[in-house]
């Protein structure tokens, strides 16, 4: 679907909103799986029959098969092993529709029937932004810090997507549909809870990043052309035709924006780079000199493949899925830590990668941010 029918549906139907964010393939589809999730399976039909002579062999025979066949599952996925000595590593996402976050792969729930977009760290505190989904057209845009929530909006459709903090004052990105049939659709930045509107028109906010007095955005407008946008400290500085924002790096020495625009592509203050036209990026990682930017890319069918690429070389992340992604990407002590799911096509497992080993975090759902923290 090409960005102006997608922008139709968002504008022309509430109830589809959620469907519709060009530029984040990793919303797109779990706001799909979210009311997917809403469809209760059909409760099985029993069926009674005499019980045959017991057949000692033959169980044995068939346990010895079902053993052989799991242990040989080609979607088989490790459980996490040890992780990098003297750091602890922050997953955050969904798990069987909750919203949650890991911590060196123990999981912590924060709310049911929600998701987790975007984890900041200050000391030993955990601030992770995302949603509630109430009902069918209630989405409310939350935050969480060390698993107390605070509600950014009421009733009616907003999605906070990205967390960033400075001292004690809590930044959150996102948007805001306000109420059903209000017409609104902005991107927003909440300081302590306080909404500020963005976009001049219709538009989403994905990222955001604060240091000292300044104040950084990514994201999206649209009205008749979709445009990739940044704002610095509330005013929007610079945008491309058309494209999406999703990410803000900053480095000891350059500032770079990831987004999608022709292809994975990424900015800096004084060039642009197209990384690969059959690709998308959302997330960025540094290491001393060294570039690290995850996302995926596109086969002749459509599926995507994940992978990251360091310093403009695209490095694949095995799996024998149908189709892969990389949201979040981070280093720590040398170790890269790739998170996002895989997928057979019907289910979503939440992943990450250590050094090119893929291991899952929970039997359903999907890794959206991962950040690395130092003992």
């Amino acid at each position: 679907m090409d960005k102006r029918a997608q922008r139709n549906i968002f504008k022309s139907s509430v109830a589809r909103v959620t469907v519709v964010v060009d530029g984040s393939l990793t919303t797109t589809l779990i706001l799909q799986r979210e009311q997917l999730g809403k469809i209760k399976p059909m409760a099985p039909r029993l069926v009674y029959m005499k019980r045959p002579p017991f057949n000692k062999t033959a169980l044995i025979a068939f346990f010895s098969f079902i053993v052989l066949f799991s242990s040989c599952s080609k979607h088989d996925v490790p459980a996490p092993p040890s992780f990098t000595p003297g750091y602890n590593v922050y997953f955050a996402g969904q798990s069987n529709y909750n919203a949650v976050y890991w911590k060196n792969g123990r999981e912590i729930k924060l709310a049911d029937n929600a998701d987790a977009y975007g984890i900041a760290l200050a000391d030993t505190n955990v601030y992770v932004c995302g949603l509630l989904n109430l009902a069918r057209l209630d989405i409310r845009a939350v935050y969480w810090k060390n698993g107390q929530q605070t509600a950014l909006e009421g009733v009616g459709i907003s999605h906070a997507s990205g967390i960033a903090l400075n001292g004690n004052d809590v930044y959150c990105a996102g948007d805001f549909f306000g109420p059903v049939g209000s017409g609104q659709v902005d991107a927003v930045l909440w300081k302590n809870g306080n909404r500020s509107v963005l976009s001049n028109s219709h538009g989403v906010a994905r990222s955001v990043y604060v240091n000292g007095s300044m104040i950084y955005v990514v994201g999206d407008v649209w009205n008749d052309f979709d445009s990739a946008v940044v704002w610095r400290n509330g005013l929007q500085t610079w945008y491309g035709i058309p494209g999406s924002m999703n990410a803000i790096g900053v480095a000891a020495n350059d500032t770079f924006f990831l987004g999608n625009f022709m292809g994975a592509s990424y900015w800096t203050p004084t060039r642009y780079k197209l990384l690969d036209k059959n690709a998308f990026c959302g997330s960025i990682a540094f290491n001393g000199t060294d570039v690290y930017i995850g996302g995926a890319r596109r086969d002749s069918t459509g599926n995507s493949h994940a992978g990251y690429w360091k310093n403009d070389v695209f490095v694949a992340l095995p799996n024998d899925y149908k189709s892969s992604v990389v949201n979040g990407i981070a280093v720590a002590g040398g170790d890269v830590y790739a998170a996002g799911y895989v997928t057979d096509g019907t289910k979503y497992i939440p992943v990450y990668w250590k050094n090119g080993s893929m291991f899952s975090l929970s039997a359903d759902g999907e890794v959206r941010a991962v950040i690395i923290h130092k003992e």
